[in-house]
This record gives C-alpha cells, sequence and structure tokens, in this order.
C-alpha cells in the first residue's frame, strides 16, 4: 500500500506541475503579446513623431524659402530704382528658382497657393524678357515705377500664401 500510495502522490504532483506549466505558458504568452503590442504602439508613435517632425521641417524650408524670395523681391526693386539692368535677367531667374523650389518642396500647397505662386513665376519670367529686349536694343528704357508695382503686387500675393502657410502649421 505504501508503495501504490507513493504512485498515486507521484502522479499527481506530476499532473500538478503539468497543470502549473501550462499556466506558466499562458502567462508568458499573455505577456509576450503584451510586449509586442506596446512594441507595435511605440513604434506607431515614433513613425508619427517622425512624420510630424519631417513636416516641421519642410515647413519651416518653405517659410524660409518665402522669406528668401522677398528679400530678392526687394532687392529686385532697388535695383530698378538704380537702373541696373544688366543685372536683372539673373535676379528674375534666381527668383523664379527660388518660387519653383517653393512650388515642388511644399505639396500641402493647396490649388489656389499653386496658381498665385505660379503666376509669380510667370510674371517674373515676362520681367526677364522684357528687359533681356531692353539689353539687345529692341525695347525702350523700362519704367522702374511700373516694375515695382508689378514686384510689389507678386510680394503681397506670396505673403497671404506664407500667411496662409503660417496658420495651418498652428
Amino acid at each position: 500500500m505504501n508503495q501504490t500510495m507513493q504512485n498515486i502522490i507521484n502522479q499527481g504532483w506530476g499532473d500538478i506541475a503539468s497543470i502549473a506549466g501550462l499556466f506558466v505558458a499562458l502567462i508568458g504568452f499573455a505577456i509576450t503579446i503584451l510586449g509586442v503590442w506596446k512594441s507595435r504602439t511605440a513604434a506607431e508613435s515614433a513613425k508619427k513623431a517622425a512624420n510630424e517632425a519631417r513636416a516641421a521641417i519642410t515647413r519651416t524650408e518653405v517659410i524660409a524659402n518665402f522669406s528668401s524670395a522677398v528679400t530678392a523681391m526687394d532687392e529686385v526693386k532697388r535695383l530698378h530704382r538704380t537702373g541696373a539692368w544688366d543685372v536683372m535677367p539673373d535676379r528674375y531667374s534666381s527668383l523664379r528658382r527660388i518660387l519653383i523650389s517653393i512650388c515642388s518642396s511644399h505639396p500641402n500647397l493647396n490649388e489656389d497657393q499653386r496658381i498665385l505662386i505660379q503666376s509669380s513665376i510667370a510674371q517674373f519670367r515676362e520681367l526677364e524678357s522684357l528687359i533681356e529686349s531692353f539689353l539687345a536694343g529692341d525695347e525702350s528704357s523700362p519704367s522702374s515705377a511700373k516694375l515695382n508695382k508689378i514686384v510689389t503686387a507678386q510680394i503681397d500675393k506670396l505673403d497671404e500664401v506664407l500667411n496662409s502657410i503660417k496658420s495651418e502649421a498652428e
């Protein structure tokens, strides 16, 4: 009887150990699932933060490019006043490149904003052509007052777009 009793006790402990092992495995599995879920949540948060940082950098670059464009336009106005026509084609070309960069580097511009920037690009292309014709002797001397009125209108358009981008960022 002693041997039989001992077999029953040993067998009972074996069953208990198996059941305990099952519980440990289930708890371990649950902890693993929880860890995977937390890792996924952390990865999604990191991805979101990276996207937000990327968008903020893009906005900053666009704002800096707008500032460069306005500065270049102010210089163009000064050069018009002094009649420095020989450097104007280069200034207009440089200004167009800045505006094209703004248009291509900021994918979130709406259609109206793109149209305003594209019209500014076209306007400076026309001004460059006008000055090139003057320098070639085909046109009479351009009026700096008229040209500055055009440039001022373009500055106003760009300010409108810039303010819109800044308000979207806030």
